[in-house]
């Protein structure tokens, strides 16, 4: 008896200080797996900063400039021009509302922020529609673009005091007040520029431009109390130069209306004002990146942490199994959330070079894979381009809606796709146009294979729902690529091709014809599609 009760107080001895130990370890895990979530969600804030930071300053200024260009001119270019822009802006809009969905997305106390960002997203789809239907004047599409920048930068705000370190915080306060000069710079920008055009700026506008020089100014001087950052050195030094007084001189005498426009003035201060805009540029890129490099920087702190934690556990408690098994958990739990995130992002990436109608390329991931083609740098002649697009789309469009329109273009990609070799390269560049590249083929083959595709599209017939069949045809233009297949050479014969492809439309559609075969065309005088 005495012997069991004994042999009891001595398991009780042995066993109390392990349960005490396994409490301890269990209380010290929490608290470690704590300080890894902070410091991984440091992380999400600071990639989530850096983006929306990249909108605010570049991608929604950039389509604001291009959509002004676009309402001003009409032309193709300008249309291709407003369409990369908000391309990039959609994309950068992707990522960051994929991010906000996946890690901040149930956070009660900034759920207005978030809405705020959703809300800004749909109404920039209803003014590009406008755009699309509208002529608007630069005034409106500024004061129309400005307030979705103002809600990036707003999030940007407020992150900033979900930073882990005060590090972060700081980075991010500096990010701030260079959005904030970057902001000054491309509003005072836009009256100076009409201005020196010779466009009198009136009351309101004179104000306004030395609203925003004073704005500008007083950023500046802001920056300069970060004297130790690195990530300000090209905008404080620009300022310091004799071209950045000058600047900033002739800005003042443009308030006062005691400047003289002229080609040459309005020359140089294109000039100087692009060396100003690439300064703000480039710190507000290395800017960026010092966020992401101190969010990186927290999620590396924490795995480390949580490994000599691991560690320690080991040495300590190397009997106790449930501090192990908790551990294990946790690298798998690290493990599969690394997983998702590289396949979120090659998701992304796959999106932002495929076409979703038809499930060819876009023109970005043309361009990609040209660059990515194995040897096509060091492949010599023989390769051919051609450009085709439907014969009076527009009219399809307007008769049959646009459903029915997406339906040719898919069947069009459907065709084509079956006909190109699968070494070749079949994108759909826009719109009702494709491109094709097509390698070690004389110009003669390609024109062939261009034919083929005509005939087969020109016999297929597409069922209505309403009963009806449509019937449609494409016009063609090839080219062949001179020298060697590189980039440069391969848009080179697409410009050849888009000659050829008017020269067909003009002949009467429904035909492929080759550059060499035509006369050089007036690049404007583009026939109806």
């Amino acid at each position: 008896m005495y012997l069991k009760s004994a042999k009891k107080h001595v398991i009780a001895a042995l066993l109390l200080p392990g349960f005490v130990m396994i409490l301890e370890a269990g209380a010290l895990l929490r608290e470690q797996f704590s300080k890894y979530r902070a410091l991984e969600n440091s992380r999400d804030y600071a990639y989530i900063t850096s983006q929306a930071g990249y909108i605010a300053s570049f991608a929604l200024p950039q389509e604001s400039i291009a959509t002004t260009t676009y309402q001003m001119s009409g032309s193709e270019f300008s249309a291709q021009g407003l369409e990369t822009a908000r391309a990039e802006t959609d994309r950068s809009l992707a990522s960051v509302l994929e991010m906000l969905a996946q890690k901040i997305a149930g956070r009660q106390d900034i759920v207005y922020a978030i809405q705020e960002i959703w809300n800004a997203t749909e109404a920039l789809k209803r003014f590009r529609e406008r755009v699309d239907n509208e002529s608007l004047p630069a005034e409106a599409v500024i004061a129309a673009m400005k307030p979705f920048s103002k809600d990036f930068l707003r999030l940007v705000s407020v992150l900033r005091f979900e930073m882990g370190t005060p590090e972060a915080t700081r980075q991010i306060n500096l990010f701030l007040d260079m959005l904030d000069a970057n902001d000054a710079s491309l509003q005072a920008l836009f009256y100076s520029d009409k201005y020196l055009r010779g466009e009198p700026l009136s009351r309101a506008e004179t104000q306004a431009l030395a609203g925003f020089s004073a704005l500008l100014s007083e950023n500046i001087e802001k920056l300069r109390s970060y004297p130790e950052s690195r990530t300000i050195g090209a905008t404080l030094a620009f300022n310091d130069t004799s071209q950045g007084k000058w600047l900033a001189d002739l800005t003042g005498r443009i308030e006062a209306n005691a400047v003289v426009p002229s080609e040459r003035l309005y020359e140089r201060w294109q000039n100087v004002k692009a060396q100003q805009l690439q300064a703000l540029r480039k710190d507000l890129d290395e800017s960026s990146a010092e966020i992401r490099s101190i969010g990186d920087a927290m999620a590396a702190e924490a795995r480390f942490q949580f490994t000599a934690f691991l560690l320690a556990g080991v040495t300590l408690f190397g009997a106790v199994l449930a501090a192990l098994f908790l551990a294990a958990k946790s690298v798998r739990f690290i493990e599969q959330l690394m997983r998702d995130r590289e396949q979120l992002i090659g998701e992304l990436q796959k999106a932002a070079h495929t076409d979703l109608l038809t499930g060819l390329l876009n023109r970005r991931g043309f361009d990609v894979a040209l660059t990515l083609r194995p040897n096509t740098r060091l492949v010599s002649g023989g390769s051919s381009v051609m450009i085709f697009d439907l014969d009076k789309f527009k009219h399809i469009n307007d008769s049959h809606g646009h459903d029915v329109g997406d339906l040719v273009l898919q069947k069009t990609a459907e065709i084509a796709r079956k006909l190109f070799r699968v070494d070749d390269l079949l994108a759909r560049h826009g719109g009702e146009e494709f491109v094709g590249f097509v390698s070690n083929v004389s110009l003669a083959e390609a024109a062939d294979l261009a034919n083929r595709i005509r005939e087969a599209l020109e016999r297929s017939e597409l069922q209505l729902e309403n009963g009806e069949s449509l019937r449609v045809t494409a016009s063609f233009g090839c080219a062949r690529i001179e020298g060697s297949v590189n980039r440069a050479s391969v848009h080179d014969a697409l410009k050849r091709a888009d000659q050829a492809l008017y020269a067909a439309k003009s002949a009467g559609r429904n035909r492929v014809i080759c550059d060499i075969d035509i006369e050089p065309i007036d690049m404007l005088a583009k026939p109806a599609a």
